[in-house]
This record gives structure tokens, sequence and C-alpha cells, in this order.
């Protein structure tokens, strides 16, 4: 519904304060972001928590953080908003998931400025994940976006959340990993570095690892990300990405690697392993990342193939969903170059996800995340590409 729709729609309510419809057309007009339709309702200057009624669970920033991930940002109503009394406490704890993955900078500028804390955690109670911190969510949509594309406001938010106070030293992270093992991107490197990280911090994963202790450099897949690291002071020889590194060699001869042999079931091989090491040393070797097997499948095929169900929960899921090792794996290839092809039977890897999943729950939050790669690749329209998953039924929302 447009704006002039939803203005028709509320004039024929003169008497709005005693009209039980109202609170409901402002909560559309605040989660439509139509500022010219509710700036009708502050005449009375009665404040926006009293129109929306004291009853209801959700406050006017609940609203309006609702749907961000579908509509642009519109400072000019957050901040109306927050002039006329919209509370910035007790909101729920999906709104401060949307603030940090999908708020823009210009809208954690205008929360700051009303006294918003950049410090909130989200809780959960179920799974290890019990406290995240915004700046967790912003790092993990940093991390996502890198993937695909460079998004300058995605590393802008995270460097805004740490001038605003945001703890660099507490990423909540049950491996003890800190930022500095989560971040590819040379410039968010640099950022936590400057921030007093330890860039030698040892984590401790189960597997994928020859060492006990593992450091960021263990982990970097890109020369970028090897230098800046090593600016910070980190051991370029612990690299299993360098070619000239022992750590390198050892992770090839581990998984049998030679070079004349199809590169992808070296790939499959180490995912399968989990030896994370030799799958990053493939890929610093230069091997094809899609490079296929006698039945047209890419390792990107494999790893889908392999993700597992999830557990329902946005936050939960979320978190978890970053760290999956295979997600983890899957990344690495894609911001490596590798593409979305079909196999010999016409299938996709993310329809590999969903053959695996059939008649499951679903991991939903992938096919959010990659149907706009595979889409972007065939030239495809996004939104009908997306709905397709949905409409066999291989999926469940």
């Amino acid at each position: 519904m447009n704006v002039s729709a939803l203005t028709a729609q509320f004039s024929a309510y003169s008497e709005y304060l005693r009209k039980p419809e109202v609170p409901s057309l402002l909560k559309q007009s605040i989660k439509r972001r139509c500022r010219e339709v509710f700036e009708r309702f502050l005449k009375p200057r009665i404040g926006v928590e009293s129109l929306l009624h004291k009853d209801n669970e959700r406050q006017a920033l609940d609203f309006f953080f609702l749907m961000n991930s579908y509509y642009e940002p519109n400072e000019k109503l957050l901040l109306l908003l927050l002039t006329e009394g919209a509370s910035i406490h007790s909101l729920q704890k999906e709104t401060l998931f949307k603030i940090a993955v999908y708020g823009s900078c210009g809208e954690l500028k205008s929360l700051a400025q009303f006294g918003f804390d950049m410090k909130s955690v989200y809780r959960e109670a179920q799974g290890q994940f019990h406290e995240v911190t915004l700046l967790d969510l912003a790092v993990i949509e940093a991390e996502r976006v890198h993937v695909f594309y460079e998004d300058v406001q995605a590393i802008e938010k995270v460097a805004l959340l740490l001038e605003r106070g945001a703890n660099p030293l507490s990423c909540n992270n049950y491996r003890g990993q800190n930022y500095l093992h989560q971040v590819p991107h040379p410039w968010l490197i640099k950022l936590f570095g400057e921030k007093g990280v330890p860039v030698n911090a040892e984590a401790f994963l189960q597997k994928g690892f020859s060492k006990k202790g593992i450091q960021p450099i263990d982990l970097a897949y890109t020369h970028e990300a090897i230098e800046a690291l090593s600016v910070l002071g980190a051991d370029r020889l612990r690299s299993p990405f360098l070619k000239e590194t022992r750590v390198h060699q050892e992770a090839l001869k581990r998984i049998g690697f030679n070079p004349d042999e199809v590169p992808v079931l070296f790939f499959i091989k180490a995912a399968s392993e989990c030896d994370v090491e030799a799958f990053i040393a493939l890929i610093g070797e230069g091997c094809d990342v899609n490079g296929q097997d006698e039945e047209g499948q890419t390792c990107l095929h494999y790893l889908f193939s392999q993700i597992e169900n999830g557990v329902v929960g946005i936050m939960y899921d979320y978190v978890n969903l970053f760290e999956d090792l295979k997600i983890r794996l899957i990344n690495m290839l894609i911001k490596s170059g590798a593409h979305p092809l079909r196999g010999h039977l016409g299938r996709t890897p993310l329809m590999c996800l969903t053959f695996h999943l059939f008649q499951q729950q679903g991991r939903h939050e992938v096919v959010e995340m990659y149907s706009d790669f595979e889409a972007g690749y065939y030239d495809e329209d996004p939104v009908k590409y997306k709905e397709q998953f949905y409409e066999k039924n291989l999926i469940s929302e």
C-alpha cells in the first residue's frame, strides 16, 4: 500500500485517539516507514508510545526496525520517533538483532544521539551463545557481505560501534576466538588490531588444524589478509595459504595432493576430513575452485549437501550459521572465485542443500544468504529465484 492510500485510510479517522483501529494503522505507518502519514498523528503531541497503547508488547522502535531488511533507511522518521518519545529501553531481542545487522550507520548515529547503549546485549536462553553483543552481530554481517561484494557501510558500522563504546575484546565465541579470527577483510583486521585485539591469540578448535592453538593467520586465505595480519605482528610461517611454509606442504601431503589429478577431489577430501589447513593450502596452491567431478559437481555442491538441519531461532541460527565449518569453507571458495555451476543433473549447489533437507525443517537462512549469489550468476530475478525453493516445499518457512 502506497503513501497516498495509507493517508486516505488514516483520514477516515478524524477522532483517531478514540478509535481502536488507530494504533494498528499507526504501527503500519512506522513499519512501512511512511513519515508523511505518521506526522498526521503528532498534532496532539502526546507521545508516540501513548498512541501505540501501553498494553502492547512492542514499542515504536520495535515496529520501526521490524521490517528494515526490506525497506530503505529512513533516518528522518527515526529522528521524529525519537523526538516524540520513542523508548530506546527494553527493546525486543529481534529489534537489537536487526539494528546490528540491517541498521544503517545513520540510524545508529541517531540512536546514539538519544542515548542508545551500543554495548547492548542480545540474550538467548538456548544453545552455547547466551549473550551476544551488537558488535558480534555487526562483525558477522560484515564478514557475510564481504564474501559477495565490498560493502563499505558494513565496515563503517563496525567502526561506529567501536567508536561509541563497544568492547573489541569481548568477542562472544565459546571456542576462544577473538575478532581477528573471524574477519577476513584487511580493513577490519587493521581496525581491530588498532583497538588492541591480540593478533597472536590462540583459539582451540576441535578439528581442522594440525596445531592445538589456532591464531588468526592460520585462518587467513587471501594475500591481503595475511599482509594485514603480518603488519600487526603475526608469524607468516604459520600460514597454510603461503606456498613457502612447511605448514602448507604438510597439509597438501596429508590429503595426498597430486597436481596432475582433478583438484575438486582434493577439495572434497579436505572438506570431508574437516582439514581446514589442507583446504586453505589448496586455495593458496592456486587449484581451480570451479573444478568438476565426473558428475559435473563442484566442491560447493558437496559442501551444501553436508549442511545439517539447524535450530530455529533468529539470533541463534544466525550466530551458529557462521560457526558452521561447512559455511566457512563455502565462503572461502566463493571469495576465491567459485561459481554456482550446475551439475550434469542440472542442480546448483543450493539445490543440493534443499534436496538434502527435503521434508525437514530446512536451513531457511542459508537459502536467504546464497540465493542472490546464484540468481546473480544466472542473471535471474532474485525474488523469483528464491521463491522456487519454497514453491517446491523443499524449505519450510
